[in-house]
């Protein structure tokens, strides 16, 4: 039996431009500057952000191999490296998120990511946004540690049946 697996639906014309404002308008939201919201990164986002998701912290800044941006959105966080004829796309769940901090040095500050894949160092001049994403991730991950505590929690007490059940119940 061969499983399919959805894809995410391409927007094109009309709907892409749509898209591409309202994810604008979300990084405003959040504190993206006016250089932010102008580099190649930024640009890129439309074609990965799918319609239902939405952008809740992001940082953009310098690390060791160039330009980067780290973008949280209510279900992962993306870190994008947008050259001309190359891209780097890491999709991280925030399950393997370990920590996140905020160090800042005079002006400019560090975000690190830490995840058991790698860990990624933005170094930014963009205070606010940084505390934004840094806050929102998390919370985020408090909240889906105790989640799976919740799940921990009914397999040890032998009420967890089903997945299915699980995901209707927590």
């Amino acid at each position: 039996m061969k499983l399919a697996i959805p894809q995410p639906r391409r927007l094109s014309g009309a709907a892409l431009k749509f898209h591409a404002q309202r994810i604008m308008d979300e990084l405003k939201d959040v504190g993206a500057d006016q250089y932010d919201l102008h580099v190649p990164e930024t640009r890129y986002l439309p074609h990965v952000i799918q319609a239902d998701e939405h952008i809740q912290g992001a940082v953009y800044g310098k690390y060791p191999q160039g330009r980067g941006a780290l973008v949280a959105t209510d279900k992962r966080i993306l870190f994008i490296d947008k050259k001309p004829l190359f891209v780097r796309l890491d999709d991280i769940d925030f399950g393997v998120v370990g920590g996140i901090t905020y160090t800042q040095t005079g002006l400019p500050g560090i975000v690190t990511l830490r995840t058991r894949l790698g860990d990624y160092k933005l170094r930014t001049f963009n205070s606010k946004n940084a505390m934004n994403f840094v806050d929102y991730v998390g919370a985020r991950c408090l909240r889906s540690e105790q989640l799976s505590q919740k799940v921990i929690d009914k397999i040890m007490n032998g009420d967890y049946d089903d997945y299915d059940d699980q995901k209707r119940t927590i």
